[in-house]
């Protein structure tokens, strides 16, 4: 009896955090869907990733061509087990490359904003329940050392496709 009502408090936070997430904004760093509605596994999941300025001081980004060295997630089951990054993320991260870059500088109010498809970053391979959490990275990312800002956590719910048949069974 304890279990039951564990996971759905577990749920219950978990949707909470999404709608929370979709009305207030945090200042800094934030994601959000671009178009929240159920995902199956294998569709493009689109977030936006909006930067704001809240301080006093203009505020320095690198933003990279190649968004993955400004940008990673961090997706866990409601379990806690962390989804392993996509093949390409994980080849590009890591291969010999240039980095090409241009700075932007955002003055207090001022906001950057861009989307994203997660699942270009995260390697989703089962249906289910996640929380996923970005960090950017203002300077680039150059290894373990790199300062990050993390943003809110989001929660989307990505299911196995259904052929007709076995709906109309249901």
């Amino acid at each position: 009896m304890v279990k039951r009502n564990t996971i759905a408090v577990l749920l219950l936070a978990a949707v909470s955090c999404v709608l929370w997430a979709a009305n207030e904004e945090s200042p800094g760093f934030n994601i959000r869907f671009f178009d929240q509605k159920v995902y199956f596994l294998g569709d493009p999941i689109t977030l936006e990733v909006k930067i704001s300025n809240t301080g006093t001081d203009a505020l320095q980004l690198n933003v990279a061509d190649n968004r993955y060295f400004n940008l990673d997630f961090d997706v866990r089951t409601l379990t806690n087990v962390g989804v392993s990054h996509s093949q390409d993320f994980t080849t590009q991260r890591t291969s010999d490359q240039p980095v090409f870059f241009r700075g932007v500088s955002l003055q207090p109010g001022e906001m950057y904003s861009f989307t994203v498809d997660l699942t270009r970053y995260i390697g989703f391979t089962a249906p289910g329940q996640y929380v996923v959490q970005a960090s950017f990275y203002p300077d680039l990312f150059r290894g373990p050392q790199s300062v990050a800002m993390y943003s809110n956590r989001l929660s989307p719910t990505s299911s196995r496709p259904t052929s007709p048949r076995s709906r109309e069974r249901s």
